[in-house]
């Protein structure tokens, strides 16, 4: 299967099955044996100083299905359907000067038809790419995890991806934080923005980002330490805490019980918004006597308790995020 397109100029490309198990019986070569058993070792051989291995363009190369028969018998993954004509590649063939031309479209080009999808045989490479080199200490990095490809997050220590995270783009934005968990998600390219929507989106969701202007480093020192900050307590998809104002959105980190716990806020409208924020201190173990302080500003946030919660006041500007700090007074 081959794929012609314009990356770097007139391209053509030949996307494979990165499935480790792929002709383990036999000989033949393929890329993930080429991968795992050759180069790589090669390259971790050079240095005590390459910590792991970044996978890229994982927003690429699982988008096509594999149709080849004789690959599905070493799939540890479920086969699932579609027409060749939706596979992204193209079938080929030779004339007779040995040439590689496209064939000629079947009738059964648009009939459903069992194949391999190869975003999970590239869950597959990831999943023993991650054995082999956690054994090592070493970790695995990927980019181009995105909404479609959530599962791939589960199966590598670190994820990325190419533009900026925003709140408005909603699926985008909310299942980074789920791929991730509490693993580090980190825009890789952001590196010149100085849009404030963009580091407030981070900040909400400890999406990693940096910069190497000069204006976007003032972001970056403002904004970066917080956001490392709350990764460390890691975060958790049960808040325990609620905001009277559906356009605030809350996210916890931290499981209480006496370790660090912080919230981020985020006003997700173009205009100001206020709300009482109530969090249920007795599930997370909170001392009764809480100092709450907003991380950014270092200012003190009054509070006071009602029952097993504790209540606060916020008043954040258009798209404006902060992180809180819940510790002992």
């Amino acid at each position: 299967a081959i794929l012609m397109r314009q990356y770097l100029g007139n391209t053509l490309s030949f996307p494979q099955n990165p499935n480790p198990k792929l002709f383990f019986d036999t000989d033949q070569l393929t890329i993930a044996k080429y991968t795992l058993d050759d180069y790589l070792p090669m390259l971790f051989s050079g240095s005590k100083y390459i910590d792991g291995c970044y996978v890229d363009s994982l927003g690429r190369w699982p988008g096509y299905y594999n149709f080849r028969r004789d690959h599905f018998k070493y799939s540890t993954v479920p086969l699932t359907y579609t027409t060749r004509a939706s596979s992204g590649a193209t079938e080929t063939d030779e004339d007779a000067e040995g040439k590689i031309v496209k064939s000629q479209p079947s009738k059964s080009a648009a009939r459903p038809m069992p194949c391999l999808w190869n975003l999970q045989s590239h869950a597959e490479y990831l999943w023993e790419l991650s054995r082999r080199l956690h054994a090592q200490n070493k970790i695995v990095f990927a980019n181009g995890v995105h909404a479609n490809r959530v599962l791939l997050g589960f199966a590598v220590d670190a994820l990325g991806m190419e533009g900026l995270p925003d709140y408005t783009k909603h699926d985008a934005f909310y299942s980074a934080r789920v791929a991730a968990y509490n693993k580090p998600y980190c825009a890789l390219n952001g590196r010149d923005s100085v849009n404030p929507r963009a580091w407030n989106s981070c900040l909400y969701l400890g999406i990693l980002i940096g910069a190497r202007s000069e204006e976007g480093q003032e972001m970056e020192r403002k904004f970066l330490p917080t956001i490392i900050k709350i990764n460390e307590a890691g975060w958790q998809p049960v808040t325990d805490a609620r905001v009277n104002n559906e356009k605030i959105g809350i996210e916890r980190w931290g499981d209480g019980c006496g370790s660090p716990t912080y919230f981020t806020l985020m006003n997700r409208s173009k205009t100001a918004q206020h709300g009482v924020v109530r969090i249920e201190s007795d599930k997370l173990k909170l001392p009764k006597a809480l100092q709450i302080t907003e991380l950014l500003s270092q200012q003190t946030i009054q509070s006071k308790h009602e029952g097993a919660d504790v209540i606060f006041q916020i008043e954040l500007a258009p798209e404006q995020a902060v992180a809180i700090n819940l510790e002992n007074k």
